[in-house]
């Protein structure tokens, strides 16, 4: 694969004192960027030739999903929810940032995000659209690109119809703008 994609697991292989960004890894298989931080489960699973595909790069944070994609609308849904929250509620990031490093009087200023009144709108802003990810898995398969699971070059997401992985996607934004 590594032929095939650009050489981000780069930036993620710095020292930690010379990297300046936090990275987030979101995957379901092992062989996706950030999986190396659970390498040993990998390797030591039923997942087919695990030691073969597994990813030896991990990240800061790891999000495991039944399939990635989804992980992914799990994890836009929520940044854009809680953007719009620190939004809504003057919070800068300056306080966000020492509430993750774990400041108190930080974490109390963040206890206190209440969502938007306009939710849908902010989904609307950058949450994907069943449309927009047809499209783009369409564009995807029109380059040459074939399902991970089947091979095959169809509509599918890891060996699933195109329309479960839709449901999913519609499934996290409904559950996002309750």
């Amino acid at each position: 694969m590594s032929h095939l994609i650009a050489p981000l697991d780069l930036i993620l292989r710095q020292d930690d004192e010379e990297r300046k960004l936090q990275s987030i890894g979101i995957g379901d298989g092992g062989n996706e960027l950030g999986m190396g931080k659970v390498l040993e489960r990998i390797q030591g699973s039923s997942i087919p030739n695990a030691d073969t595909i597994a990813c030896t790069v991990a990240t800061d944070y790891l999000l495991v999903a039944s399939v990635s994609n989804w992980g992914g609308y799990a994890l836009s849904a929520a940044a854009l929810l809680v953007h719009a929250s620190l939004k809504a509620s003057n919070i800068s990031p300056e306080v966000l940032s020492a509430a993750l490093k774990g400041s108190e009087s930080s974490l109390r200023d963040i206890s206190q995000l209440e969502l938007p009144s306009n939710v849908s709108e902010v989904l609307e802003s950058g949450y994907p659209t069943s449309e927009e990810e047809t499209l783009k898995l369409q564009r995807m398969i029109d380059a040459g690109a074939r399902d991970g699971i089947t091979r095959d070059q169809a509509l599918m997401v890891d060996g699933m119809s195109l329309q479960a992985s839709l449901d999913v996607l519609n499934d996290i934004g409904r559950l996002a703008r309750e």
